[in-house]
């Protein structure tokens, strides 16, 4: 007879009863394994380019390169964006961000994001300081910066890295900073900003596009022969 999976008890020789003892299904457990591995796994990369990003500090040429984007960032912040009342603005002020999210990553990126906006603040006040949009800075920079840095740029990564910033930050994190700035209904401000995000979006996809695809064949492999840093495809 067939072996049966199970524990069986005995009294005095005879069988007393079965037990039996329900196995996982081998596919179930291979998936579990396989999820469990992929968020392990996504972890530990998100740590490495985290890490990688802030040793990038560490090089002489990238402090310099962050210094002259960042005169770059605040001559575009007088000539390179229209603004339609304090609650629409559009413009390509955030370029230089990009170039440094692109070539050193999440963590330079939120840094050098979070810096500009309190620097060009200065330079050219517009309203009372609020630091909210200071930490909308930084999460965009760290977004753009987990997106892009290290990887071959291609069109699909940037169009979910650029979905998430104007979901998440321009729309979500910056219509409630408002909210709270000028006490403006949610809703009173809301579809107007979602409009302009939705009407900017394929023109910002198209402008980073080509200017990263410049920045890459351009200044990239520069810093990438010292670094030798490459995620993924």
């Amino acid at each position: 007879m067939p072996a049966e999976q199970g524990v069986v008890s005995r009294t005095k020789g005879r069988p007393r009863c079965r037990d039996r003892i329900p196995l996982l299904h081998n596919a179930r457990l291979g998936a579990s394994y396989v999820v469990t591995d992929n968020f392990i796994g996504g972890i530990i990369m998100s740590l490495n380019i985290w890490t990688r990003s802030l040793a990038e500090l560490r090089r002489l040429r990238v402090v310099v390169l962050c210094g002259i984007m960042g005169a770059l960032s605040i001559a575009l912040e007088f000539v390179g964006s229209i603004s339609f009342g304090p609650f629409v603005k559009i413009g390509i002020v955030e370029l230089p961000n990009l170039v440094i999210d692109f070539l050193f990553g999440p963590a330079v990126g939120g840094i050098f994001a979070g810096v500009m906006d309190i620097l060009k603040y200065l330079a050219n006040p517009a309203g009372p300081f609020f630091p909210g949009f200071t930490i909308s800075a930084v999460a965009g920079g760290v977004i753009f910066g987990f997106f892009l840095y290290g990887r071959k740029l291609s069109i699909k990564r940037l169009v979910v890295a650029e979905i998430l910033v104007k979901i998440f930050v321009n729309i979500g994190l910056n219509t409630l900073w408002l909210n709270i700035l000028y006490h403006k209904a949610i809703l009173a401000i809301l579809p107007a900003r979602i409009v302009s995000n939705i009407l900017q979006l394929p023109v910002d996809i198209l402008v980073i596009y080509m200017v990263l695809q410049s920045i890459d064949k351009t200044m990239k492999p520069a810093f990438e022969n010292q670094s030798s840093i490459k995620f993924g495809k």
